[in-house]
């Protein structure tokens, strides 16, 4: 213990000019001006670029730290002393607790606070967030710098990471969200993720970073090292790929069956409504949209969110288009305005597929929501401007300086749904909005900040801006409770019809 401490105090001070900007940028995002009391403001100015540089900072500090004791090479002054590898690794993580990750619990006591809300209440959810901050920002850099013999190296690493992260990207490609993909999976494996939950892979990429630290600190075997972090990495890349390329939606639909949970929720081709108005946003070459109407119908629009996990096109005859999510399907429109698939076609497809009958199947992920009560909660505009609902957060009413409605949310944004409407004395609907968390939940605790910023969307008959100072805000709260699965099949429709020209 005295040699960790010993370790620790040196490293102190050698590092104090980065500790210094550590502490100075810390104390920056403090300040009214850039916490604006109310959460974060980002890059509203040329001075919110803080937010940016304390990560950077922190890296460039863990940098530092392990390289001036670093376990590659054989020839380190450190190793013909008497140092414990287990004295030293403990000291470099004493470093960062002590100057990256306290000052950080300050600041978020300091905007916590300000902002309305009791810290002390939120032990649990600060642990948490400081977990996920150490697993996403604090172990990389340890992992990096202690596989790098200096700077230039690990500056290099980095990059090579980022590059391969982009090419993976374009390798991968876009596939379906949570609630689609989870939603396919519940609803045609039964159980199947009853043993996965939301931190996986932060428990295993998390754990396996820490293993190949300590080992590395023990053994001093780079070279092995390095191959372990390459391979993991080629691993999860191959992985990733084989979900989006070699599982396509003909095997979903190979597994689709009825999901009995939520009966009375359907989906079904919309046949007397023509396809959604081609409204300006298409702008493909070689492309042609089909835009084709369906509708959701037995729940009420505001207690269900949907999500189209995967489309295809059977021609007959093997004759089949299987469509990418996000790039070749996707679904537009709402409950008001109505709701469409659409396919952006190549005109060779378009000439397949266009002119004869085909069968159009899709797979939605949908989540079901439930009312968190009886009635919605009365919020006045006259009485207080924030408002503190549980589960979600402060809700901020309109007023003369912020003439919106907006939701201050601690440490993560919730996984609820909220909905508002806004009345004035007279019981006239002046606007409404709404906005829905992310479902299955997620560890949303990367955020610079603790207190995270969210404005729903608005529709009124007027603008926001002249939205009258004395209104009666009515909120509706409701919680997701599972996701379920949809499967729609058009039979003899022709695409042509519903071309978007």
């Amino acid at each position: 213990m005295k040699q960790t401490f010993h370790i620790f105090l040196k490293d102190a001070r050698q590092c104090w000019p980065y500790l210094a900007a550590v502490l100075g940028i810390t104390i920056a995002l403090a300040l009214p001006g850039e916490r604006n009391a109310t959460g974060i403001s980002m890059m509203n100015n040329p001075l919110d670029l803080v937010w940016v540089l304390l990560p950077v900072t922190w890296w460039v500090a863990i940098v530092r730290v392990i390289h001036s004791e670093g376990p590659v090479g054989d020839r380190q002054f450190w190793i013909t002393r008497p140092y414990s590898w287990r004295s030293l690794i403990v000291a470099k993580v004493l470093f960062c607790f002590v100057f990256l990750l306290i000052p950080l619990l300050v600041h978020d006591m300091v905007i916590l606070t300000a902002a309305g809300f009791a810290p002390l209440q939120m032990i649990p959810g600060l642990l948490m967030r400081y977990a996920a901050l150490s697993a996403a920002m604090i172990l990389p850099a340890l992992v990096f710098a202690a596989l790098t013999r200096n700077t230039r190296e690990f500056v290099l690493a980095c990059l090579a990471v980022a590059l391969a992260g982009l090419v993976s990207g374009m390798i991968v490609g876009p596939t379906p969200p949570a609630t689609a993909s989870r939603a396919l999976l519940e609803a045609s494996r039964p159980g199947v993720l009853a043993s996965i939950d939301n931190w996986w892979n932060t428990v295993v990429f998390g754990g396996g970073g820490v293993v190949l630290v300590l080992w590395q600190y023990a053994r001093r075997q780079t070279s092995v090292a390095r191959a372990i972090i390459v391979s993991a990495f080629l691993c999860s890349i191959g992985f990733s790929a084989w979900i989006s390329r070699a599982v396509p939606p003909a095997v979903w639909e190979k597994a689709a069956f009825s999901d009995a949970r939520n009966p009375e929720l359907t989906v079904a081709f919309d046949r007397g409504r023509p396809g959604l108005a081609f409204r300006g946003n298409f702008n493909v070459p070689g492309k042609v949209l089909i835009s084709v109407p369906i509708r959701f119908s037995g729940r009420h629009p505001d207690l269900f969110s949907y999500t189209l996990a995967a489309a295809s096109i059977d021609g007959g005859q093997g004759n089949r288009l299987n469509a990418s999510w996000n790039r070749d399907a996707w679904i537009s429109g709402s409950s008001t305005e109505g709701i469409s698939i659409d396919f952006g076609l190549t005109e060779k497809d378009f000439q397949r597929f266009g002119a004869t009958p085909v069968k159009v199947r899709a797979v939605f992920g949908v989540t079901i929501y439930e009312l968190e009560q009886d009635k919605p909660v009365i919020l006045r505009s006259a009485a207080a401007r924030l408002n503190n609902v549980p589960g979600l957060g402060i809700i901020s009413m309109p007023d003369d300086v912020n003439n919106r409605v907006g939701l201050l949310a601690p440490l993560k944004s919730p996984g609820k749904k909220f909905i508002y409407t806004i009345l004035n004395d007279d019981r006239n609907v002046l606007g409404s909005g709404q906005w829905a968390g992310a479902f299955p939940p997620s560890p949303d605790y990367l955020h610079i900040s603790p207190v995270i910023s969210i404005t729903p969307g608005f529709q009124g008959s007027q603008p926001i801006g002249r939205i009258p100072k004395d209104v009666v805000l009515e909120l509706t709260v409701a919680r997701p409770v599972r996701i379920v699965r949809r499967d729609l099949a058009i039979d003899g429709i022709r695409l042509a019809d519903y071309a978007q020209r």
